[in-house]
């Protein structure tokens, strides 16, 4: 098929950028030494598909920064489906089983024990009630969630981009999740309970923000029950320390959302406004 001009830069311009091992690291924006090649980074990870047909977003990683090597992708990811496991166990009607999240639980189920050193189920209370005893996934310090959810961050804005952006230093990305809790123990129902209304507060503040589309492998697109994001854009950055991106990661129908708020450069930014069609 024959594309006018006005659809032929149309496609070129929702075109995403895809992996060369000679391009410079998405993250640190290292280059290449010595002719060799950098690694393939999946964004999302590659093991969060392996049951579905699709593609993949890919970008050239450095060893610091390919998260397959040095974070561990198996135990986030295996992390993310004993959640989702958890609420199929304990709410076995709840819409956020959906088949794809059904399947993408059976597929990593049996694999859990390749994951035991990083991940484990604990209890989330000291003195649980009878009908909220039950066990949530926790993830041991050594696996650097935050680091994982930045990384993933910096992959799909090379995505659009097409190379590193060195106006600002992703390890200085905020992340936050409403479902995630920092402790080293059981805690009270009291402690639980405040911390609860905490993210609840700071998530429904989140959530009136003007929110856009992300964007997805192509041609075939990422389940949108296993992983999408949403973005939205500040237009007054001192209100957000500085910031003027956010994204909002949804894994599994939404039983793993994470929150992760940035700064790119201006060229950058409308690159990323003319995208999504803001």
């Amino acid at each position: 098929m024959v594309l006018r001009y006005s659809q032929k830069h149309k496609a070129q311009k929702n075109r995403l950028y895809q992996y060369s091992g000679k391009k410079p690291c998405y993250y640190c924006g290292r280059p290449t030494q010595d002719k060799m090649r950098h690694s393939r980074e999946h964004a999302p990870p590659k093991m969060m598909f392996e049951c579905f047909e699709c593609n993949s977003i890919t970008v050239p990683a450095c060893e610091d920064h390919n998260t397959k090597k040095n974070i561990g992708d198996r135990a986030i990811v295996t992390a993310m489906i004993m959640g989702a496991r958890q609420v199929l166990i304990n709410y076995p009607q709840s819409t956020r089983i959906t088949d794809n999240v059904l399947r993408a639980i059976k597929a990593v189920e049996p694999h859990f024990s390749q994951a035991m050193n990083e991940v484990q189920l604990q209890k989330l209370l000291v003195d649980p009630p009878p009908t909220k005893d039950f066990n949530l996934p926790y993830i041991k310090p050594q696996t650097k969630i935050h680091a994982w959810l930045r990384q993933l961050t910096a992959a799909m804005i090379w995505s659009i981009i097409g190379k590193h952006d060195s106006y600002f230093n992703w390890d200085k990305t905020w992340v936050w999740s409403p479902g995630y809790v920092s402790t080293s123990g059981p805690l009270t129902r009291e402690e639980a309970t405040q911390r609860f209304i905490q993210n609840k507060n700071i998530e429904s503040k989140l959530n009136v923000l003007n929110w856009h589309l992300g964007w997805t492998a192509k041609p075939r697109e990422y389940p949108k029950d296993i992983y999408a994001f949403e973005l939205c854009f500040f237009d007054y950055p001192e209100e957000w320390n500085g910031m003027n991106i956010m994204f909002k990661h949804r894994f599994y129908n939404d039983i793993s959302v994470w929150y992760t708020c940035f700064m790119v450069s201006p060229k950058t930014k409308e690159c990323i406004i003319e995208f999504v069609g803001r």
